[in-house]
Order: structure tokens, then sequence, then C-alpha cells
């Protein structure tokens, strides 16, 4: 993760990973964002934010028997797909509107992340190709699932039929 421009890197497995980093942060963390947002790992997050509270961000609905522990630090969460400004259906307490507003205001973001891309000062996880097109992108979920991926990005290429 260093390679990638991390300042600092905490073993998830590890019992005292929350702790550790509240203690590299000087128990001042105000924000932690959860991308894999499992019970396990927003218990991490929560002990990690400092004293005076902050924000929690999972990349899923987070288990919101957690989100009460800690009063000082407001959860929300984001999926991809509101980007595009369309409804999110999921069950409450993640349900929300259209916001159209959404995708007009990501633009500046997506040009933004598209120079950092191509000045070399973000890098993307190595890519595991493969071949298989949608039938394969189906039956990595279970590759997903079993967490038999670590530190690589999935991409499935197909052969057009003529």
């Amino acid at each position: 993760m260093k390679s990638f421009g991390a300042e600092a890197v905490f073993d998830y497995s590890s019992p005292t990973c929350g702790a550790d980093i509240k203690k590299y942060t000087k128990n001042g963390l105000g924000y932690a964002i959860d991308c894999i947002t499992e019970e396990s790992s927003m218990k991490i997050c929560y002990e990690s934010i400092g004293r005076a509270g902050g924000r929690y961000i999972g990349m899923d609905p987070y288990p919101a028997h957690v989100a009460a522990t800690r009063k000082l630090v407001k959860s929300d969460w984001v999926v991809a797909f509101r980007i595009t400004g369309m409804p999110c259906n999921w069950p409450a307490p993640f349900t929300s509107e259209a916001d159209p507003e959404l995708s007009e205001s990501a633009i500046p973001f997506f040009y933004s992340m598209e120079k950092l891309l191509a000045d070399g000062q973000i890098k993307t996880h190595p890519a595991r190709i493969s071949d298989g097109g949608l039938e394969a992108v189906i039956d990595s979920v279970g590759i997903l699932r079993r967490k038999e991926i670590s530190a690589e990005k999935l991409v499935f290429t197909t052969i057009a039929k003529e």
C-alpha cells in the first residue's frame, strides 16, 4: 500500500488495529471510509475515529447496530450507481430518492480523477485479466465471496463472435 502512496499501513487482522490507527493519528482521525463494510471492519473504523467523533462511510449498507455504538460518529454509505442520480431502492434506512444533481456534481470529480490517473498520481490495483466475458463475471462472484482475491482488479475479456 505504501507503493500506492499510503503514509502508514495497518494490519486489519490484528486485534489492536483500531487502537493502532487511533494512536498513529493521535486520537484525531475524523473520517473513515470502509471498503469492506462488514461488522468487523466497521468496528475497526469506529475504534479508529478520534474522541471528538467524525464520519464513517461504508461502500455498502452498514450494520446499524454498530453505528449505534458511538453517537459522535455520523454513519452513511455510498453506492456507486447513485452517482448517476438514480434512486436507490434498498430497504430502509438505505433508500434514497433520485437526485439528478449528484450526476451533475460528479463531472468535475471525474475530470480530476482522470487527470490524476493520467499523471500517475493515483495508481490502480493490478489487473487479473481472464477470458470468459459476462459468464465469467457471474462465476467470479464466488471468488469474491470466498475472498480468494486481494489487491487485484478482476477483468474479463470476450471475443466478439461474427
